[in-house]
């Protein structure tokens, strides 16, 4: 297991704040991420993305599903928007986040695992 999640970790405060160089350190280039609106990978697109929707991540939970998979059960917001419960799945490789899934709840990421 990744030593206490800490690149997921390191990836929630730096999107919370803007901090893209530490974001840029904690993501593989290639990254794949896949949400409601579609899937996009990059690093560059990552950042853009943060950039543009001005999104705040609390993470409440971490639920290890391998060792190198964790499912963060998040409270999310966009400006204008009320709070959100969501859960994401990171996967990592080498101490990178190499992919980052958002669901809707905690069981629809353990259902979308089966």
């Amino acid at each position: 297991m990744i030593a206490d999640w800490q690149p997921v970790r390191e990836w929630h405060r730096a999107v919370n704040h803007r901090d893209f160089e530490a974001l840029r350190a904690v993501v593989a280039e290639d990254i794949e991420m896949r949400g409601p609106k579609g899937a996009e990978t990059g690093a560059g697109t990552l950042i853009e993305w943060v950039e543009r929707s001005g999104i705040q991540l609390v993470a409440n939970a971490y639920h290890p599903v391998s060792e190198s998979a964790v499912i963060v059960e998040q409270d999310a917001s966009w400006p204008g928007s009320a709070l959100m419960r969501v859960a994401t799945l990171f996967r990592l490789k080498d101490d990178r986040i190499t992919y980052a899934e958002r669901f809707t709840s905690l069981d629809a990421a353990r259902d979308a695992l089966k």
